[in-house]
């Protein structure tokens, strides 16, 4: 697989068009959320009140210049809502949002790793480990479903995760939800969204007391072959650099393609 301008136009393409339906299915679920996903400058600016997933502004300079002008435009949204301005940069972001950047002194916040595996019909995966499953969350289980993804992400138990953004992925347009259970027990949760032959990945989190017993890695199976089947030739997910995640993806043959390097400005 060869990374280039082209496969991040589809990768980014899908992931935008998941997090605007995303946007909308929150706003209608969560009126307070106030979310919202307008298409800014040539880039997506998400923005939701309950902070998480964080706002940002995706696929700005992969579809050509981006001016002075979009940029005030994209400022102007977010300083409205009290909130700092996230661009995310990639390695094939034209030139002239780089050079914005750097005038306007935005500096790194985050990076996040890119992923991605070629699929074919004949690909096999392997079977959950012993005492783990891995199966479709019914409709009814939505909130089962949430609450899981909500205490894998929590990283302090002190930390009230709004279970309105989880349950908005379980019923965000198109997606599949998959619950994966350690010994009867629900233990982690995840979901895939499917278009243009392209599966995305989203919304992995397994619970801390189940960890490093294979659910993560029983969900990226489970999800994988789903998307083989369903005639995909291209699997994308994203992770944390180093993290187990990572780890678990580049195992089942996921490449790193490119990193995504958050840009950030804050408002006085």
């Amino acid at each position: 697989m060869f990374p280039d301008l082209k496969l991040a136009q589809r990768i980014e393409g899908i992931q935008a068009a998941g997090m605007t339906n995303y946007a909308e299915t929150l706003r209608r679920l969560a009126p307070g959320s106030n979310a919202a996903c307008p298409m800014i400058g040539g880039g997506f600016a998400f923005y939701s009140s309950f902070k998480i997933p964080p706002s940002r502004v995706m696929c700005l300079g992969l579809n050509g210049p981006v001016s002075a002008d979009d940029l005030d435009r994209i400022e102007a949204f977010y300083r409205a809502r009290h909130e700092p301005v996230r661009i995310q940069l990639f390695p094939f972001s034209d030139k002239s949002l780089l050079d914005l950047l750097r005038e306007r002194g935005y500096a790194v916040s985050n990076f996040n790793d890119t992923h991605a595996r070629i699929l074919s019909a004949q690909d096999k995966f392997p079977p959950p480990a012993e005492g783990v499953t891995v199966r479709l969350a019914a409709p009814d289980e939505d909130k089962l479903w949430a609450e899981t993804l909500a205490r894998g992400f929590a990283t302090d138990e002190s930390i009230a995760f709004p279970i309105e953004a989880t349950l908005a992925m379980f019923h965000e347009p198109g997606a599949q939800a998959y619950i994966a259970f350690c010994k009867d027990q629900p233990s982690g949760a995840a979901a895939l969204d499917m278009a243009d032959g392209c599966a995305s990945f989203f919304a992995a989190a397994v619970v801390p007391e189940c960890r490093n017993r294979g659910a993560h890695t029983a969900l990226l199976s489970a999800r994988l072959t789903t998307a083989a089947e369903n005639g995909c030739d291209l699997a994308v997910m994203m992770a944390l650099p180093g993290g187990g995640s990572q780890r678990n993806a580049l195992r089942l043959g996921f490449e790193l393609v490119y990193t995504r390097v958050e840009m950030e400005k804050k408002f006085d």
